[in-house]
């Protein structure tokens, strides 16, 4: 899953660039990717940064933040320090600027200029995309879940993950992990692009297969490695198992 992040001072700028990414996401479902984050505070982003240092992600970020020119430069040098596989593309009116990001050595993919055409923007944004896209499956695989509850973004390890199943409440998933019971609003369509250990067993139910443990066909329920427990489907099990042999653990 490829993780965008968003950080500019123009609301504008933040509605254009979503949508551009959000229509792109939508278009190719299948290759896996979600904002994380739209935001027009770049102190906010640096402590989601601070609080998840191993979340690789694709970053598009203003350079300047009134009353400071070079404040996304600044922004972008705390993202390297956490994260030296992100891609950095920065939003500017400023070419000038390009040389002081190298001679911070912050490394951006690339640079996006705010008088060009609507055209030449849209093209930049999904080259971006595309680069970032190969580059993260070249080199890492996903470790992380991540969903949202209202605005709040939570990050999770993958191990915690046992299964997602939906909820009675319309629109909603319960997540059950080895520490927790959360429910969110989302599908599981979705989840399942997160990661390949994710695994949809049936219209209401996805598990994690590194965590599973026993099948245990006779009571048709999963025993996950912390003990928890969800019910299986009997025509279900032998796909299951199946799937389970094939998966390196």
């Amino acid at each position: 899953m490829l993780n965008i992040f968003l950080c500019a001072q123009n609301p504008q700028v933040l509605t254009l660039y979503k949508m551009l990414i959000k229509d792109y996401a939508s278009s190719y479902p299948e290759k896996n990717m979600q904002i994380i984050l739209a935001l027009n505070n770049p102190q906010r982003l640096e402590t989601f940064i601070a609080a998840n240092p191993h979340l690789a992600g694709l970053y598009f970020l203003d350079l300047g933040f009134s009353p400071a020119p070079t404040r996304g430069l600044q922004l972008a040098e705390t993202i390297r320090c956490n994260d030296h596989r992100a891609k950095i593309v920065f939003i500017t009116k400023h070419k000038e600027f390009a040389y002081r990001s190298i001679e911070a050595k912050v490394e951006p993919l690339d640079y996006i200029l705010k008088d060009q055409t609507w055209e030449h923007i849209h093209e930049q944004v999904i080259q971006d995309i595309r680069i970032a896209l190969a580059s993260q499956f070249e080199k890492d695989p996903q470790t992380h879940f991540i969903y949202q509850t209202g605005a709040q973004t939570h990050v999770l390890s993958l191990e915690q993950v046992d299964f997602l199943e939906t909820s009675p409440n319309p629109h909603k998933i319960i997540l059950v992990t080895n520490q927790q019971r959360q429910e969110f609003r989302g599908n599981l369509s979705d989840v399942v692009q997160q990661a390949a250990e994710l695994y949809r067993v049936s219209k209401s139910l996805v598990v994690n297969l590194h965590n599973i443990r026993i099948i245990d066909a006779h009571a048709a329920k999963i025993i996950f490695a912390d003990q928890k427990e969800c019910y299986l489907p009997r025509k279900k099990i032998k796909a299951l198992k199946q799937v389970l042999a094939l998966t390196p653990r």
